[in-house]
């Protein structure tokens, strides 16, 4: 799939949700605006309706066009005017609490622009930052959610931007280089492998097919990143299952992890993977991030992977580091 980088015009502030509207012929006036996760850092679910009304309240589309998508937290706009629209969009970060690597990673950054239609709908999965608790031993923390952008009018995916894996541990986990490139979100379609640490441990999970759910492999591992067809792959029992993330079909649901230590070790929503004991959650993403992890010895995380099928491209791995949470900035040319 064609993946590269341009820039947006206007401001990109994560807490302001847009720029005032102007006056312009469509549906509705609209220059550009920000959409967000809404629901708290480590939730496995995306918002309710009621929750993304009280955030959008007062905006000149909130009573006619806007309504949820085919699961909680997916939120569907309605596009305003037929031209051509630039979508910038962000991963949202993996956990790294306690004990846990100093250099926790951030999600990818996408942006496209594309000619829209008026009417189109479209379905956005704001991707939630994961759970950011490393237990304790450093390594249970979530992988971050990916954030999704599809045409529901026209059945195209447009966007994905992968989120980061958790932080391992700097003791537990230190039998292996932990490498920033595997761990945060990917600028391309494929998810993040930590094939060093593969080979450092002597566990090979596989390379997953691209747009789907990563792989894990070793003893107490965490579970893997969810892609766009299919959800990651759980990670070991200890106390609890570590859960992969979900998948675009099934709703992006973050993993949940084991609750020996901590309940904070949860993937966030957008397919983020659960954390266990031997290593923490993959990130989820268009391929969901693949993870490694063995008790007291080895243990990294893959980012999710990204997908544009915009022109005027700009994909950067590791780009939403102004902010943990993920975004999606649509601006009207």
């Amino acid at each position: 799939m064609p993946i590269g980088f341009g820039s947006v015009s206007g401001s990109n502030s994560f807490g302001r949700r847009g720029a005032p509207a102007i006056l312009s012929s469509g549906l509705f006036a609209f220059t550009n605006y920000t959409f967000l996760p809404i629901v708290s850092l480590g939730s496995t679910t995306g918002p309710t309706l009621g929750q993304m009304q009280s955030a959008y309240a007062g905006t000149p589309w909130i009573s006619s066009y806007f309504g949820l998508g085919s699961y909680q937290g997916y939120q569907r706009w309605t596009v305003p005017k037929t031209g051509t629209y630039t979508i910038e969009a962000g991963g949202a970060a993996g956990g790294g609490g306690s004990g846990s690597s100093t250099s926790q990673c951030y999600g990818a950054k996408i942006i496209g622009n594309f000619s829209l239609t008026s009417g189109d709908i479209l379905e956005m999965v704001i991707g939630v930052a994961g759970g950011n608790n490393g237990g304790a031993h450093g390594n249970e923390n979530g992988g971050g959610g990916g954030t999704f952008i599809k045409n529901i009018t026209t059945g195209a995916l447009m966007i994905v931007a992968g989120g980061s894996g958790g932080s391992a541990s700097t003791t537990y986990a230190s039998g292996c280089p932990q490498y920033v490139t595997d761990q945060q979100g990917q600028s391309g379609n494929s998810g993040g492998y930590p094939s060093v640490c593969a080979s450092y441990s002597g566990y090979y999970p596989g390379t997953p097919s691209s747009g789907y759910g990563g792989n894990a492999a070793g003893s107490y591992y965490g579970g893997a990143g969810g892609g766009y067809y299919s959800a990651g792959a759980n990670g070991l029992t200890h106390c609890a299952t570590a859960y992969g993330g979900g998948y675009y079909g099934n709703g992006l649901v973050g993993g949940t992890g084991n609750v020996c230590y901590t309940y904070n070790n949860t993937g966030g929503f957008g397919g983020g993977g659960g954390g266990q004991l031997g290593g923490p959650g993959g990130g989820g993403g268009y391929t969901g991030g693949t993870v490694i992890g063995v008790w007291a010895s080895y243990g990294h995380s893959g980012g999710g992977g990204s997908y544009n099928a915009g022109s005027s491209q700009t994909n950067t791995a590791g780009g939403n580091s102004g902010s943990t949470a993920g975004y999606c900035k649509i601006t009207q040319l």
